[in-house]
């Protein structure tokens, strides 16, 4: 490995560290009794889980209001269930025959 690909490597480590130490602050500040260690690790992963769907739906100013949920499904499954894009419905005759590249 060069001296720049370690560079650039440890920058993303710590890029990826710097969100995760950030999502984990933000569940322990919602979740302050789950630092005591008293829950099961099944309760811990439903009140994770159920904190990260909440967390995956609010609007991310960066993704112009879009929520990180919303992102994902343009990108991946862009026409899919659940995708912001809708397909319009066969268009009527009359439309298509304003179109120029119809006519």
């Amino acid at each position: 490995m060069t001296s720049q690909d370690y560079y650039i490597y440890s920058q993303i480590i710590t890029t990826v560290m710097g969100f995760a130490d950030e999502i984990m602050r933000e569940f322990l500040d919602a979740h302050p009794d789950a630092a005591g260690g008293r829950w099961s690790q099944e309760e811990l992963n439903q009140k994770l889980s159920a904190f990260m769907q909440n967390r995956n739906r609010k609007p991310v100013a960066g993704f112009d209001g879009l929520s990180a949920e919303q992102m994902h499904l343009l990108l991946n499954d862009p026409f899919g269930h659940g995708s912001i894009i809708r397909r319009h419905p066969t268009p009527a005759d009359t439309t298509i025959d304003q179109v120029p590249f119809f006519v």
